[in-house]
């Protein structure tokens, strides 16, 4: 088998399930694919009656929210695909792409992962992936500065290659087909993170590897980001700077570590300040979940 695509779902049944349709309705096409789907405790993934008969589909319950890597993890052991698809389930596939993402891994060994370019639903790009990480990255975002530096890597990729392929640092796990091999050759996703940076850090370790990564451009699959997160700002919040501080150690080493830390502690200070000032019901929902990351790492 070609493909085995993982998708971890939580309370989104509908999501999955347009996910899914969009893919045998000629997102897979012309390979040979599975669609695995671990239901990450909510229970609403149980029954197979929300889907329809399928040889390509299977379920996997599970009784607890055991967060998106582990379950992707736990996913991975029942795959029997030479690479393996991570997609979130508020994704919707275009034909045709998932067989390109095979070919170019295909035709190029060096690449142990490629992904395509995540669009809002209005057709807009998202920011999927990210190169020059480091300290630098750390201090741009927390100064609010990380749309300019995102589009200027992006200006300066398509300058050198319109049309791809472009090798980043990392791309986001909402859509990433990895080699089976890399896949276990790294042993997957580190399985100290909950939600938020596991892809980032599983990038640098394929890197570390001596593995590319690379985005293609010209490919692009629809990702309904914003309304996933719409659902629980507060989560979500708390979850992205909690997984940040857990990979900061993965990341840095030494003064470098030290200097990321700090910029982390300022980074949460100017959110907290800025939310602060801010009405309305998603300012105060990320309010609380910034005070809260801050507070766990006080307690620590």
């Amino acid at each position: 088998m070609e493909l085995s695509i993982l998708t971890v779902s939580f309370r989104c049944i509908e999501d999955t399930l347009r996910s899914f349709q969009s893919l045998s309705g000629g997102g897979a096409a012309g390979i040979e694919w599975e669609f695995l789907i671990g239901d990450n405790g909510s229970g609403d993934a149980a029954t197979r009656n929300a889907f329809p008969e399928s040889p390509c589909l299977r379920l996997f319950p599970g009784t607890e929210n055991q967060g998106f890597g582990r379950e992707n993890n736990r996913l991975a052991l029942h795959a029997h695909g030479r690479y393996i698809l991570l997609l979130n389930p508020d994704t919707v596939t275009p034909k045709g792409t998932l067989g390109k993402l095979v070919a170019h891994l295909e035709a190029n060994p060096q690449c142990a992962a490629c992904a395509p370019q995540l669009r809002n639903p209005d057709g807009s790009r998202q920011f999927s992936w990210n190169t020059g990480t480091g300290l630098a990255w750390e201090i741009a975002e927390c100064l609010y500065l990380q749309n300019p530096w995102r589009n200027a890597k992006e200006a300066k990729a398509r300058k050198a290659s319109p049309d791809g392929p472009w090798t980043v640092d990392f791309a986001s796990a909402a859509a990433l087909c990895i080699r089976r091999t890399a896949w276990e050759e790294v042993g997957g996703f580190d399985p100290a993170f909950f939600m938020n940076h596991e892809d980032i850090e599983l990038c640098h370790r394929l890197r570390r590897c001596g593995h590319e990564i690379h985005v293609l451009p010209l490919l692009g699959i629809t990702h309904f980001d914003s309304e996933t997160q719409r659902k629980d700002w507060t989560g979500f919040v708390r979850n992205r700077l909690n997984g940040k501080w857990i990979a900061l150690p993965r990341l840095f080493s030494g003064i470098s570590l030290w200097a990321a830390r700090c910029v982390w502690f300022l980074n949460v200070g100017i959110r907290i300040s800025a939310s602060a000032l801010m009405t309305g019901t998603q300012a105060r929902q990320r309010h609380k979940g910034y005070r809260l990351a801050l507070r766990e790492r006080w307690l620590q």
